[in-house]
């Protein structure tokens, strides 16, 4: 089995859900992803900070992220939520 980094796991995780989720969902998909280990007594913690890494994703809204390789192929209403946020 090939080990994921953690940063992978939530990258497809997030790919999944379509290239963007809500923390709540990444919370229980990451921990799907096989080949991850998540030895922190704090994994929610540690997918917060993940998803503020600006390389890979993006902040839509609280709670919602999304992946920076996606982005131009989001739902229209997601991008439109986004910009009526700023």
């Amino acid at each position: 089995m090939t080990k994921v980094t953690q940063t992978q796991a939530v990258i497809e995780a997030m790919k999944q859900k379509g290239g963007y989720a809500t923390l709540k969902e990444l919370y229980v998909d990451v921990r799907q992803v096989e080949g991850v280990e998540w030895k922190t007594k704090t994994p929610d913690a540690t997918i917060r900070r993940i998803v503020q890494n600006q390389k890979y994703f993006f902040k839509i809204r609280a709670g919602l992220w999304g992946l920076n390789e996606m982005k131009d192929s989001l739902p229209l209403e997601v991008i439109e939520n986004n910009e009526s946020n700023k």
